[in-house]
């Protein structure tokens, strides 16, 4: 138990699947400290995305843009569940 931004700076080694179900504001730092231990082809689960939409706004536009090596969509569970899964990232 602990704060997640400092437990996770620890070596991950390679990470197949994550739950990130922290509150919302600071789940993006948190998919950040974890993203390069990540592995190709790993998920990442996210809940609540639906029921708190302002405050995942930041996190769903990172997830959905490209270039941050993800492939992303919110599952419509009731209160949203966002199922990303890493890919390769492209240089430029």
């Amino acid at each position: 138990m602990g704060d997640a931004t400092e437990t996770l700076r620890a070596d991950l080694g390679e990470v197949d699947f994550m739950l990130n179900d922290v509150s919302p504001l600071p789940t993006l730092n948190v998919l950040k400290l974890v993203a390069p231990a990540l592995r190709l082809g790993a998920v990442v689960v996210t809940d609540n995305v639906g029921s708190f939409k302002a405050d995942y706004r930041d996190y769903i536009a990172y997830v959905r843009e490209p270039r941050h090596g993800f492939a992303s969509m919110t599952m419509p569970f009731r209160s949203g569940t966002e199922y990303s899964v890493r890919l390769p990232t492209r240089p430029g």
